[in-house]
């Protein structure tokens, strides 16, 4: 939610406002940002190749992936 401040400018804040620095509600930096956002992108491709490999077993691809997606969203918010 954004709204005007006194002086005219714009403060985010309340449910589901993030970013980093002074936008990030626990403070984070830009680097913690970062590695976060690499950190969960490998372990979703990594699900995403492991699950639709040949070897792997049909039909279980869309609830690993999902629910890896589901925990990712989980971690970072």
């Amino acid at each position: 939610m954004c709204r005007f401040t006194n002086v005219g400018l714009y403060t985010i804040g309340g449910f589901a406002a993030n970013g980093y620095g002074e936008h990030s509600p626990g403070g984070y930096s830009l680097l913690a940002a970062l590695v976060t956002e690499i950190v969960m992108t490998m372990m979703f491709l990594f699900i995403i190749l492991s699950v639709t490999h040949k070897n792997a077993p049909s039909g279980f691809a869309g609830l690993a992936i999902g629910l890896c997606l589901t925990l990712i969203h989980l971690i970072c918010f």
